[in-house]
């Protein structure tokens, strides 16, 4: 019915760097940089009664470009700094699979899409800005950091489902991500240490870029707002070199939105908050570690992202790449 290659070779040079000065023995600034050229170039054939035919092509997507940093920190005391900083960042563009012109010609042609505007897309960036302070406490028994981001995304590299069944990536759009996060990590005792992170984000669209289904003020896909992380280690002398170990650790991700075979962001799929808990036993010295583990403890099943695979999905039958279920194994590392 349909088969389809895409052979995909990208070449990417750049020249980074970044020079620190200290303007007094607490304030330094940093800037830096990093010049870029990327080339990604595609051959594709496409085959099948729903292809109507053979048909094949070549592309390529070439750019370049230069991504500023600015870094400003200030040395308060031994235990606490502040900094403040602000960087541009790009993901690199390229070239998208074939649209069958058999299914989708005349759905292009309704919306006033050029077919060979959708053959290719360019990278799309951002600028990130970030506050924050690290500090350490109690004789540095205790590390606390805290930070706030904001950060501007533009040109969007955006989905762009067709009824037909294809699909193709395109530059559109503008979004905004503004969250916080805090981190401790702390050594109760000389062997028994714990950490604890939280983070919030609230990511949306600012402008949908005319693209189909997404409307401003609509959350970013994929993006949970809530997170959290925290893990608890004990190690304890067992006799002559060796030592004991036991861990626990757990994740938490808070509900988002997923990128489903909806057409319109209104119905897009939810996925659900979801936990995991790792556990972890065993012995070491400094060759050997020998460890029994079991992750996913509770054996949770989670939708980390939809897998469409160009068909459409079997009503009732959702297409989801998932995590690995309980897994519970014995490990053993030998460091020589």
């Amino acid at each position: 019915i349909f088969a389809t290659r895409t052979i995909t070779d990208t070449t990417e040079f750049a020249v980074f760097g970044e020079l620190t000065y200290n303007f007094t023995e607490w304030l330094s600034v940093t800037a830096g940089g990093r010049w870029y050229d990327t080339e990604v170039e595609a051959e594709n054939w496409s085959d099948g009664f729903a292809n109507g035919g053979y048909t094949s092509y070549k592309n390529k997507q070439e750019e370049d470009g230069f991504n500023p940093k600015v870094l400003v920190e200030a040395v308060l005391n031994d235990d606490m700094n502040l900094y403040a900083s602000a960087a541009k960042g790009v993901r690199i563009g390229g070239i998208n699979g074939n649209l069958s012109e058999t299914l989708c010609g005349d759905e292009l042609e309704d919306l006033g899409i050029n077919r060979g505007e959708t053959e290719t897309f360019d990278s799309d960036e951002l600028w990130s800005y970030e506050l924050g302070f690290k500090s350490s406490l109690a004789n540095n028994r205790v590390t606390f950091n805290a930070a706030a981001y904001f950060i501007d995304w533009t040109d969007i590299q955006q989905l762009n489902r067709l009824a037909c069944g294809f699909q193709y990536t395109a530059n559109a759009g503008e979004a905004e991500s503004k969250g916080a996060e805090i981190e401790v990590a702390a050594a109760i005792t000389d062997g028994l240490t714990a950490t604890l992170g939280v983070g919030y984000t609230d990511a949306e669209i600012t402008d949908a870029g005319d693209t189909a289904g997404v409307s401003k003020g609509d959350a970013i896909q994929g993006v949970p707002d809530w997170t959290a992380n925290a893990s608890l280690q004990w190690i304890f002398p067992m006799g002559g070199s060796w030592e004991g170990l036991v861990r626990g650790d757990a994740n938490y991700y808070g509900e988002s939105y997923s990128s489903n075979n909806e057409t319109s962001a209104a119905t897009q799929r939810v996925r659900d908050d979801w936990a995991a808990l790792n556990l972890r036993a065993g012995m070491l010295n400094d060759t050997w570690e020998i460890t029994l583990f079991a992750d996913n403890v509770t054996d949770e099943r989670a939708n980390l992202a939809d897998s469409r695979s160009i068909a459409a999905e079997t009503p009732g039958r959702q297409r989801l790449v998932t995590n690995r279920p309980r897994t519970i194994g014995l490990e053993a590392r030998m460091r020589f």
